[in-house]
């Protein structure tokens, strides 16, 4: 059997697919399992154990050079090889009419994706066979596993008739164990170095995201992060990806220059492998958070813009925080304004007295005995 996945970006969505990869993995273990992505998203796929083969694909320089010579050999080379193998069944998570292309150039005999109604592009909808309706209420990765699953007609985690299908999800989800990215030598050398730092319980913090008003603003990260560190006395690993939050980190680094310290550039491979050596990893919903949760470590993340019982990762060990809407915007999944809010409101004026009191009621409840530091750690002073 021949297998084709279509999610090009972006990260946190593609690592949401990793559950429906893994269900056909296992259902399906003698099937060759290929994925076509956009190449900033080319490294994780990569080092996926599950992947059989990676298609690259390059679209935003491609349609704005497309006449170029260059750009022409890469789209012929890249047609060439997807259309080499026939495939069973190709999967389109994205939706939309990008991966509505990618499929007509597919050699395939079943092309699944969504209904008109969950597809983020109509015109999506003639480029598939087989269509089928998704919750959009529900976790992001539990509306793409059961697309594979519905198609498939029978059910993951075993006897729906005991539990619900949401319970029977949350449940297998869980309980899956953790992925391991593929690393060289010298990345795993590193790993051993950079985590011998600092006393635990080690907490790495990612701080940025792609969208801004997905962020908490720096002054809310240094009151939080002050008020847990008399508290529990974390050791801060600080991660960045852009020159801002470089900037940012440094700053944080210097106040806390007793507990914390500055991660250099990390490959996406390198960062998972380094999230599973950290006890809790601190993030807003953001890549950090989705890849985090491809690990067993604990995840707080906070949440304004978009909804935790959407893309909060499954299971007790991932706390959240929701901040509320000062303008009372009601939405399911996403905001309608999250690109065109002016202010970010709901997160850039959080009440830091509330962020505490949340996190560190729930770090009282999830925090390992073996690192049993109290919480009250200060309470005597």
């Amino acid at each position: 059997m021949h297998i084709l996945i279509v999610k090009t970006s972006a990260l946190g969505d593609i690592i949401h697919v990793f559950q429906a990869l893994s269900f056909l993995r296992k259902n399906f273990p003698q099937a060759s399992i290929d994925w076509v992505v956009e190449k900033p998203f080319f490294e994780l796929l990569l080092s996926h154990p599950l992947i059989d083969e990676t298609f690259l694909i390059n679209t935003k320089k491609w349609r704005r050079f497309l006449l170029l010579k260059k750009n022409l050999k890469e789209i012929k080379a890249f047609v060439k090889k997807l259309r080499k193998k026939k495939y069973d069944y190709v999967f389109d998570f994205q939706g939309n009419c990008k991966s509505g292309l990618v499929l007509f150039l597919t050699r395939a005999k079943e092309k699944i994706g969504f209904d008109r109604r969950a597809v983020s592009e109509w015109p999506n909808i003639f480029f598939t066979s087989k269509r089928f309706p998704i919750d959009g209420k529900k976790p992001m990765t539990f509306q793409y596993l059961s697309l594979v699953s519905t198609f498939f007609s029978f059910h993951p985690f075993g006897n729906v008739d005991k539990h619900s299908l949401q319970e029977q999800l949350e449940i297998g989800l869980e309980d899956h164990p953790p992925l391991t990215l593929s690393l060289h030598k010298k990345e795993q050398d590193e790993i051993k170095k950079l985590i011998q730092r600092g006393k635990q319980p080690r907490f790495m913090v990612c701080m940025g995201s792609n969208w801004e008003n997905k962020k908490l603003s720096f002054q809310t990260w240094k009151e939080f992060l002050s008020a847990i560190s008399k508290k529990i006395v974390p050791t801060f690993f600080f991660v960045w990806k852009s020159e801002e939050e470089k900037k940012e980190a440094q700053v944080l680094c210097k106040y806390f220059e007793k507990n914390s310290y500055l991660l250099p550039s990390l490959s996406l491979p390198l960062w998972q492998q380094l999230m599973k050596k950290v006890d809790l990893v601190l993030s807003v919903d953001s890549a950090a958070l989705h890849l985090a949760a491809t690990t067993s470590v604990k995840t707080y993340s906070f949440f304004g813009p978009s909804s935790p019982l959407v893309y909060k990762p499954l299971g007790s060990r991932h706390g959240a925080f929701h901040a509320t809407c000062p303008y009372l915007i009601s939405f399911e999944k996403r905001c309608p304004k999250l690109r065109s809010c002016l202010t970010g409101a709901c997160l850039k004026e959080v009440s830091i007295e509330a962020l505490i009191q949340a996190f560190l009621s729930w770090y009282g409840a999830n925090r390992d005995e073996k690192h049993e530091r109290c919480i009250c750690a200060n309470k005597k002073t």
